[in-house]
């Protein structure tokens, strides 16, 4: 999951290049709304290839590549979980 912080730079970008909109909802404040322009779907057709043409650079099959991702994560998870130990100066 990607955090606000994260994104926010990414969507003003975005925004400013004309191809989302940010609006805040009405019943929550605290929520954007984002939605993209016309521009932003016309981009949307021509880079809908992209995830299929990365799936072929890997030479996994879908679900092995999904196993690796969730690999990858629960190394991740470890690793951030695993208590923090002083180095040899430390």
């Amino acid at each position: 999951m990607l955090e606000s912080n994260t994104l926010t730079p990414l969507f003003k970008r975005m925004e400013a290049a004309g191809l989302l909109a940010r609006t805040r909802a009405t019943g929550d404040e605290r929520q954007v709304i984002v939605t993209l322009t016309d521009r932003g779907r016309e981009m949307q057709g021509r880079a809908a290839h992209v995830p299929a043409c990365i799936l072929a650079a890997t030479g996994l099959a879908p679900g092995d590549l999904v196993a690796l991702q969730r690999q990858v994560m629960a190394l991740r998870d470890h690793i951030l979980q695993a208590p923090q130990q002083k180095g040899e100066d430390g």
